[in-house]
This record gives C-alpha cells, sequence and structure tokens, in this order.
C-alpha cells in the first residue's frame, strides 16, 4: 500500500510505477495529494481550536 508521504515526495515516479502496471485513472493520484492537504488545513484548524478551548478553561478556572 503506498502512503501519502510516499506519494507526495516521489509523485512523478508514483505515477510511472503505476503506469507500468496499467493503472489509467492518474487524476487519482493528484486527487489525493489535494484531500491530504486539505486534511492537513482541517487538522490545523481543529488542533487551533482545541488549544484556545484549553487557554480559556485554563484561564477560568477559578470562575468554575
Amino acid at each position: 500500500m503506498l502512503q501519502v508521504a510516499k506519494i507526495r515526495e516521489q509523485i512523478d515516479f508514483v505515477k510511472e510505477r503505476l503506469a507500468v502496471k496499467n493503472f489509467k485513472p492518474m487524476e487519482v493520484i493528484d486527487e489525493i495529494v489535494q484531500l491530504d492537504d486539505q486534511r492537513k488545513s482541517i487538522q490545523k484548524s481543529l488542533d487551533d481550536i482545541l488549544s484556545r478551548i484549553k487557554s480559556n478553561f485554563k484561564a477560568n478556572r477559578g470562575f468554575i
């Protein structure tokens, strides 16, 4: 199984090797990279929100 990091690092090599194995829809490889970018962006947003929640909780601990 291919890992996203491997695809991202060597996208041309991966496409070349998949072509040898008669894998036709090469746009799927580009979509994988695009979806991984979206996943990373969403994860960063989530991490930022969780960090703010944690900071707010610590700041308001005495008021609960």
